[in-house]
């Protein structure tokens, strides 16, 4: 049997700061893939440096924001990327080449 590759999805810290926000006008195409993520539909990846630019959630007192993100990235169907060195390179020569140098994730 010929296993299928799975769609891949990348979010970077401000898809789950739209999502653990509740922002109006994202919330709900992020639960969509979310959900998606979590029924093994997708793959779904991040950075771990998303964990940490994903600081606080607004009008939520820091200790409850604090609980509530690190168990939102504990999900196992979220799948971390570790950054080491060679990661950090080829991220930053990827900038390079395909936005002309100007800053954006591509880890």
């Amino acid at each position: 049997m010929v296993k299928v590759a799975l769609p891949k999805i990348y979010w970077d810290s401000s898809c789950f700061i739209a999502f653990i926000g509740n922002e109006a006008d994202r919330v709900d195409v992020c639960a969509a893939i979310l959900y998606r993520a979590e029924t093994g539909q997708i793959e779904l990846y991040t950075s771990c440096m998303a964990i940490v630019e994903t600081v606080r959630i607004h009008d939520v007192g820091q200790a409850e924001s604090n609980d509530r993100i690190q168990a939102f990235f504990n999900r196992t169907f979220i799948i971390k990327i570790d950054v080491n060195i060679p990661t950090a390179h080829e991220a930053r020569r990827l900038q390079l080449i395909t936005n002309r140098g100007r800053v954006m994730r591509c880890i």
